[in-house]
C-alpha cells in the first residue's frame, strides 16, 4: 500500500508542478545545442512553399458560426474569455491568435460547443443532424475517430471530396490518413493540424532509462535505428525486468516490477503495431473482408506472449472496472517500477516530473523482417474534421476549415509537437528522433477506426485479457454477422451524394 499510496502522490505532485509552471514560447535557452531550433525546423520542412489558401475575405455580419466538438478533442484554447488571461500557454497563444484571426476576416463568431461523453456525442450528432430535431444547426463538427465513422457509417456527414476549398493534398492535412479512409473515392472525415490530438494520440512506448540501465540492456535507441526492435526483444527484456518484489509468487501485481504494462488500448497497439488488419480495398475503393488467418494467429500469440504473467501487467486484469483500470494505468510507471509502458505519446507530458529517466520507443515490429515501425492514432483520442449534411454554409464551411488547418500547421501543430512535446517534455535528443519516427510511421486501419460497427479489435482485446484467443472459433461465430455489417456501410456510401 505504501507504494500505491506513493503513485497517487507522484500525479500531485505533477498536477502541482505543471500548475506553477512559467510558460514560454519556444525551447528554453538552456536546451542540448544539438537540438534544432524551431524555425529552422520549419523551414526545412520540403513542404513550406506549399501555396497558401486565398479567399477573400467577406463580412458575415457577427454570424455565430458554431462547431460541436468532442470534450478533450484539445483544439481549443480555455474558451472562458476572450481576453488573454495569466496563465495561458503558448500553445493557447498560438489557438488563440488562429481563431481571432478567422473571426476578424469573416466579422463571425466561433462558437465551440463541448460534449464530454462520446456517446452522447453521436448520439446528440444524429439528433441534430438527421432528425433536424435539437435547438441549433450545426456548422462543422469534431468528433473523434470512431464517432466520425459512425456518423459517415450513418449517412449524417457530406462528401468532403466534392467541397473545392478543401485541398487535402496540402501539408495541413493528415494524407496518409485521408487517402486511406476514401470509401468509393469519398471523403468523410479529414482530420487536419487543427488539432493536435491527432499528433498527442499516436501510440508509443516509454520506458524507464533507469531501469534499462540496471539490467545492462543494450542501447534501445540502437535496437529502432538498425530495424531490430520487435516484439520478441520487448518481450526478453521484459522478462529480465520483472520481478517479485512483495513475496507473493502467485502472480505479478501492483506492488512488483512489471517489465511490461499497459491497459486495453495498449493490445490494440501491439495488434496494429505489427500491421493487423482485416479489411482492404477492393478495385472499386470499397472495403472488403481479407483475413489472413495464420498471419493474424502470429500476432496475437505474440501479444498474448507479452502480456502473459511473466513478464507483465495488464491495468484491466487488476481492476475489472474500465475508470479504476484507466486510472491505475496513468499511476504504475510513476511509481518507477516498471520498464515499458505501452501508451499514447501525450503520456509522456505526466512525466516531467518524475525523478527517473524516461525515453520514447516506437511501438516494436512483428519481426525485423516488417520494413518500417507502425503507428497509428488512438481513436477515442484524436479528433477529425465533418461537415453535417444539414450544414447551411457549405462554402463558409469548408473555407474555414482550409483556413483553420493552414493556420494551425503555421503556428499550432509546431508549438505542441515541438515546444511542448519535443523540447519542454523529453529529456534526451533520441526521444526526439524516435517521435519523429513514430509520427512517419503512422498509418490509417479501417479495422481500428471502424471499430465502432465492427468489433473484430473488442472480440480480440476482451480474449486476450482473458488471457486466451481462439481465432478461429471468433471468426466461424461472428465473421458472417461483421461481413453483413461492413455491406450495409458500403451500401449506404453508395447511396451518399
Amino acid at each position: 500500500m505504501k507504494k500505491l499510496l506513493s503513485f497517487f502522490l507522484a500525479m500531485l505532485l505533477i498536477v502541482c508542478l505543471s500548475g506553477c509552471q512559467t510558460h514560454t514560447n519556444g525551447p528554453p535557452n538552456n536546451e542540448d545545442s544539438s537540438r534544432e531550433s524551431q524555425s529552422d525546423e520549419l523551414e526545412s520542412r520540403p513542404e513550406a512553399g506549399y501555396p497558401a489558401p486565398d479567399f477573400a475575405a467577406k463580412d458575415y455580419g457577427g454570424r455565430e458560426f458554431n462547431v460541436y466538438y468532442q470534450y478533450g478533442a484539445n483544439f481549443q484554447y480555455d474558451a472562458s474569455s476572450y481576453e488573454i488571461f495569466e496563465g495561458f500557454t503558448s500553445l493557447d497563444h498560438a489557438l488563440y491568435n488562429r481563431d481571432r484571426e478567422l473571426e476578424t476576416k469573416y466579422n463571425l463568431y466561433l462558437n465551440y460547443v463541448p460534449e464530454e461523453s462520446a456517446t452522447a456525442y453521436f448520439q446528440n450528432a444524429l439528433l441534430f443532424v438527421l432528425s433536424g430535431e435539437g435547438d441549433r444547426a450545426y456548422d462543422m463538427l469534431y468528433p473523434n475517430l470512431e464517432n466520425g465513422s459512425k456518423l459517415a457509417n450513418s449517412g449524417a456527414l457530406r462528401d468532403l471530396s466534392t467541397m473545392d476549398n478543401m485541398d487535402f493534398k496540402a501539408p495541413w492535412w493528415y494524407g496518409y490518413f485521408i487517402d486511406s479512409a476514401k470509401i468509393g473515392g469519398k471523403i468523410f472525415q479529414a482530420p487536419s493540424h487543427t488539432n493536435i490530438s491527432m499528433v498527442a494520440s499516436m501510440m508509443c512506448v516509454i520506458f524507464n532509462k533507469n531501469l534499462a540501465e540496471e539490467y545492462g540492456m543494450d542501447n534501445v535507441y540502437d535496437l529502432v535505428r538498425d530495424g531490430n526492435w520487435t516484439m520478441e526483444k520487448m518481450i526478453e527484456y521484459g522478462r529480465i525486468a520483472t520481478a517479485d518484489l512483495d513475496g507473493d509468487t502467485s502472480a505479478i501485481g501492483i506492488e512488483d516490477r512489471a517489465g511490461i504494462f499497459g491497459n486495453a488500448m495498449s493490445i490494440d497497439a501491439l495488434l496494429l503495431g505489427q500491421g493487423l488488419d482485416m479489411i482492404t480495398v477492393d478495385e472499386d475503393g470499397y472495403p472488403a473482408f481479407s483475413i489472413d488467418v495464420e498471419g493474424h494467429g502470429a500476432i496475437i500469440d505474440r501479444v498474448l506472449t507479452a502480456f502473459g504473467s511473466d513478464c507483465s501487467l495488464l491495468a484491466q486484469r487488476v481492476y475489472p472496472d474500465n475508470a479504476q483500470a484507466n486510472a491505475f494505468f496513468m499511476q504504475y510507471f510513476m511509481g518507477g517500477e516498471n520498464l515499458f509502458w505501452i501508451t499514447a505519446a501525450s503520456a509522456a507530458t505526466n512525466c516531467k516530473a518524475l525523478e527517473f529517466d524516461y525515453g520514447l520507443l516506437p511501438l516494436p515490429k512483428a519481426d525485423e523482417v516488417q520494413p518500417t515501425y507502425i503507428s497509428y492514432n488512438h481513436v477515442y483520442n484524436a479528433a477529425t474534421v465533418c461537415i453535417p449534411v444539414n450544414c447551411p454554409d457549405t462554402d463558409l464551411a469548408s473555407k474555414l476549415a482550409e483556413e483553420q488547418a493552414y493556420l494551425s500547421q503555421l503556428n499550432v501543430r509546431d508549438e505542441y509537437y515541438s515546444t511542448m512535446l519535443k523540447y519542454n517534455t523529453m529529456r534526451d535528443p533520441e526521444s526526439g528522433e524516435m517521435l519523429d519516427k513514430i509520427s512517419e510511421g503512422c498509418v490509417y486501419s479501417y479495422v481500428n477506426v471502424m471499430r465502432g460497427d465492427i468489433a473484430y479489435m473488442g472480440a480480440l482485446r476482451s480474449a486476450v485479457i482473458k488471457g486466451e484467443v481462439n481465432l478461429s472459433s471468433m471468426l466461424e461465430k461472428n465473421e458472417e454477422t461483421w461481413s453483413n455489417t461492413l455491406q450495409s456501410i458500403i451500401d449506404i456510401y453508395l447511396n451518399l451524394e
